[in-house]
């Protein structure tokens, strides 16, 4: 039988992760007037604010675009190659490879890094296009053609100056490669593609909200306006379309080729309220932070996303051990003393047991940490789990309600389309759920039921190709 000492400490524990109404709303107004900020000024060094980043793509799909396009996709820890036709009625194929990025190049050089980036391209290349890589290459003395546009996502924040350029502004994501921050992306991948002599133009930077809102948008899913693509997975972010004329900071004039009335914006929100205002800040979030590489950013995004959630978790059961209050007995397989050993499928397994014994919340954590546990000793891990899962929901929600009162999005639209991706919003149990009852506790109120939140499949590859059809 569970101690009552474990119970009474899980009680503290779920309190202290909960999300209060005030902090809801006061979060969602703090996040409005960032954003209205981060339009009119650039982002400082010290990334305090929300970044809101002007991305040159100003026009949104309509279904019928059609052609065949590469992407590449780096939105994590893993690397994507694929090419989409586009086949003109909301449809289209794919053909894709993913790999992981070898860790060593996470913190390696940038040369060694892009090197590694343009060789993925060139197996992909030679795997599914060898008959077009061998015209190209025949017809190389004649000058050879540009076969492929190619659209870029780079889910890492960076100074975009054109539909093709962008600065890196930092690394996220447990990335830190220090020669390559500063340095126009674009050009270091192209710089590689050409010195393997590909036919190869990348037309276009995309960061995967990015895509994920293209992508949403030429699907067609649904009879409401795709307003948000969002990103809920190893990390978070979100874009949206803004008016120019609502955009101080950017310069039509300079850009003449930009005549559109919309740009999408790239919010960067998972640094949003990094001086922590405003979002909660629990001796497990200070410990998380503490043990990164960039200590001090990203602090919503470590609250709520895939990356940390599994940390987080590790962190509350390593101080129960501590306490002697749960995992008495036994040594367990020693990860629970290991940072990082747990990732968010521990949490998510865990929470997502329904089964009246919670067999396979027992299993997830023997096979993550080891230990053997009694039902009681389930039903308060279970407990610990879904606390973390409902406060990453319940936070998710801020962006999305922002947006939509920066927007007036619903004074506009009878109905409002969020197009996401990423593992936390799509297998996370109850995370949708969770971001509708937020959305419910601010000031959307019974609106909310006219927000629709639908999953944008393989939205940075698809999202990627689009943006080079616009190039």
């Amino acid at each position: 039988m569970t101690s009552t000492s474990l119970v009474t400490a899980v009680n503290d524990l779920v309190e202290e992760f909960a999300v209060s109404d005030k902090v809801l709303n006061d979060s969602v107004n703090y996040f409005v007037e960032q954003s209205v900020h981060g339009l009119a000024e650039t982002a400082d060094s010290s990334a305090r604010g929300l970044p809101m980043i002007p991305t040159f793509v100003t026009s949104v799909p309509t279904g019928e675009e059609k052609g065949t396009f590469l992407a590449v996709d780096l939105g994590g820890t893993n690397f994507r190659v694929c090419s989409l036709k586009l086949n003109g009625d909301s449809t289209y194929d794919m053909v894709q490879d993913k790999a992981p990025i070898p860790q060593e190049l996470m913190v390696g050089n940038c040369s060694d890094f892009f090197g590694h980036l343009a060789d993925r391209i060139q197996q992909f290349l030679e795997t599914h296009h060898s008959e077009t890589i061998s015209c190209a290459f025949e017809e190389e003395g004649a000058g050879k053609p540009v076969l492929f546009k190619m659209g870029f996502t780079f889910s890492f924040p960076v100074d975009q100056t054109a539909l093709n350029r962008g600065k890196l502004i930092r690394w996220t994501k447990g990335f830190d490669i220090k020669d390559a921050v500063g340095k126009d992306i674009c050009l270091e991948l192209q710089n590689a593609i050409d010195a393997r002599n590909l036919p190869v133009h990348v037309a276009a930077l995309v960061n995967d909200t990015v895509g994920t809102l293209m992508s949403r948008a030429y699907t067609k899913p649904s009879d409401g306006r795709t307003l948000i693509g969002c990103i809920f997975g190893t990390g978070t972010n979100g874009a949206y379309s803004e008016r120019i004329k609502k955009i101080p900071k950017f310069d039509a004039q300079a850009h003449p080729e930009v005549t559109e009335k919309i740009m999408v914006i790239n919010t960067e929100w998972g640094s949003f309220d990094n001086d922590l205002k405003v979002i909660p800040n629990t001796r497990f979030d200070k410990q998380v932070n503490e043990n990164t590489p960039n200590k001090g950013f990203h602090m919503f995004e470590k609250r709520i996303s895939g990356m940390f959630l599994g940390e987080l978790l590790r962190l509350v059961l390593t101080e129960l051990q501590s306490k002697k209050l749960l995992f008495t007995s036994g040594s367990g397989n020693g990860k629970l003393s290991v940072a990082w050993s747990a990732d968010s499928s521990v949490p998510a397994l865990i929470d997502g047991d329904s089964s009246s014994d919670l067999s396979l919340a027992g299993n997830t954590i023997k096979e993550a940490f080891g230990y053997e546990t009694t039902l009681e000793e389930r039903k308060q891990i279970q407990r610990v789990a879904r606390a973390i899962g409902k406060r990453s929901g319940y936070l998710s929600a801020i962006p999305l309600a922002g947006l939509i009162i920066h927007t007036k999005a619903l004074e506009k639209f009878d109905k409002i389309d969020i197009g996401a991706d990423g593992s936390v919003v799509e297998f996370y149990p109850h995370f949708q759920e969770y971001i509708h009852d937020a959305l419910r506790k601010t000031v959307i109120g019974d609106d909310e039921k006219r927000v629709a939140i639908g999953i944008a499949k393989d939205g940075s590859g698809v999202g990627a190709a689009l943006c080079a059809l616009v190039a």
